[in-house]
């Protein structure tokens, strides 16, 4: 046999050629997998297959931005020289205080431990965005979500205000525990229409499908410290459950403490159309003219 056939398999007469034993092995392997494995290496796969191209998109992204810059004179000098002022600008931060609770990782499987960090990590740079940041805390970090933020190097240097793995009683230790609010759907206590920058805000950091149902709201009762909704019901009309993500949960907030919106500006801004939210005002007009129409 020549070392051209040994590399792609053994033929046969028929001029056939059979896989040689590693490619066996790996079909194999693949043939054990469920239907929804094999569209997960697949989708794998073609992720690195077409790596890069998205590197080439990317730059050329990158190159289209920087012309603008240029064109808009908001540049001058090289990007990367602009990128060390911007980030060297200080920026005047609002009082408000917002802690992410990453103590609940062991309530979650590995991929969602790694949403629920992608998901505060999309937090903190829209946070960094605005003309005044909000302060931003982790509490809890270990475990899982601990091990899943470590494949961001460097996150113990970015712009928080605290890093803690201690549970977030003990690092807001000495703080009158009403001013501790964590944010839960099922609380019947309602955010007023401006927040307190004496409070710190809590968002539970859990990826839970609802199978953790009522957990902020009953871990909030153990720890003796408040909790609260956002104004949904009094402001907004929704056609699904009222459980936002944790980034749209930030993106209310900073739009109400940062942006000066209202509940109700911020609501219908920032939460998706799936959620098929609509004015409440609106909805009802539209009800009790169809009734009008209907009666005459």
């Amino acid at each position: 046999m020549s070392e051209a056939e040994s590399a792609v398999g053994n033929t046969t007469e028929e001029g056939l050629k059979e896989p040689t034993s590693d490619s066996g092995k790996q079909n194999e392997n693949v043939e054990g997998l469920s239907k929804r494995a094999r569209k997960r290496l697949a989708k794998r796969q073609l992720w690195l297959d077409t790596k890069a191209e998205r590197r080439q998109a990317e730059k050329a992204k990158k190159r289209e931005k920087i012309a603008r810059l240029k064109e808009e004179n908001k540049i001058s000098g090289t990007y990367a020289e602009f990128r060390k002022r911007v980030k060297k600008e200080e920026k005047v931060k609002c009082g408000v205080k917002v802690a992410f609770d990453m103590s609940l990782g062991h309530l979650m499987s590995q991929r969602d431990a790694g949403k629920t960090v992608k998901q505060v990590l999309r937090s903190y740079s829209h946070n960094r965005r605005l003309d005044h940041p909000l302060h931003l805390y982790m509490t809890g970090l270990m475990g899982q979500c601990e091990t899943e933020m470590g494949r961001h190097n460097g996150y113990q240097n970015w712009d928080f205000a605290g890093i803690s793995s201690s549970p977030l009683t003990e690092v807001f230790e000495g703080m009158d525990k009403k001013k501790i609010v964590y944010l839960t759907s099922e609380s019947e206590n309602v955010l007023g229409e401006t927040l307190d920058s004496e409070c710190v805000y809590i968002i539970g950091g859990i990826v839970d499908h609802n199978s953790q149902k009522g957990l902020c709201h009953r871990l909030s009762q153990d720890m003796g410290i408040s909790h609260a909704r956002f104004p949904i019901d009094e402001n907004i009309d929704m056609k699904t459950r009222k459980v936002l993500t944790i980034d749209h949960v930030f993106s209310v907030l900073a739009a109400v403490a940062s942006q000066g919106k209202t509940w109700k500006e911020a609501l219908l801004e920032i939460l998706p159309r799936r959620k098929g939210a609509m004015d409440k005002e609106e909805v009802e007009e539209n009800i009790d003219t169809n009734i009008f129409n209907t009666v005459k």
